[in-house]
């Protein structure tokens, strides 16, 4: 019995570090909503060459969702397709406080993007690495934002194990551990084993 559920724990690890990705946390936060972006992905080799885009906002009907302004007349963005369209993430289009500029905090200029139904458009600068930062659309919630709660998530078609994902509202209870925390876990029951073990072997 110990030795299965250890090697699922195992299995589920592996799984869960196969693939990376964006994730956008989505949460109300005081009277504010906030989207905090995380995660690092690998860009397929090839793309289709696109503008700028004009700030950080959202539609969320569309499945759009801007991540830092790119100038057009100075920066450019690839765009990688996904597999499958981007999943809508709410009711709002292109109008309303969802489509007002958010005020933006630490985001590199090489970490700017959009996600669209199509695919992800990525700043040509980005060359890998840890992206973060956040957006605050300040007193507003989902329902003015017009967001649904949820986990919407596509993969890009050139490598589908790496992922984009929008969070909104807390992530579901049977979510998946990090590999950090399985990793916890899995050594916790391999110590708490161990007595039972000796005990065994001296009885």
């Amino acid at each position: 019995m110990t030795i299965t559920l250890l090697a699922l724990l195992v299995a589920l690890a592996a799984t869960s570090s196969a693939s990376a990705g964006i994730l956008i946390s989505i949460a109300e936060t005081g009277e504010d909503v906030v989207a905090t972006v995380s995660g690092s992905i690998t860009l397929p080799g090839e793309s289709s060459l696109t503008g700028g885009n004009n700030s950080s906002r959202m539609a969320p009907s569309q499945s759009f969702f801007e991540f830092g302004t790119i100038q057009a007349s100075v920066e450019s963005k690839d765009l990688y397709a996904f597999s499958e369209p981007f999943p809508a993430f709410g009711t709002s289009g292109y109008s309303g406080p969802n489509y007002t500029s958010a005020t933006e905090s630490g985001i590199a200029d090489n970490e700017r993007f959009v996600v669209a139904s199509s695919g992800l458009a990525m700043n040509q600068a980005y060359a890998g690495g840890e992206i973060s930062g956040s957006l605050t659309w300040a007193t507003q919630t989902f329902a003015t934002l017009g967001l649904t709660a949820g986990t919407y998530s596509a993969a890009l078609d050139g490598d589908t194990s790496q992922t984009v994902t929008i969070q909104v509202g807390p992530a579901p209870d049977n979510a998946v551990p990090a590999p950090s925390t399985l990793a916890l876990v899995l050594g916790g029951l391999m110590l708490s084993g161990y007595p039972v073990r000796r005990r065994l072997r001296t009885a």
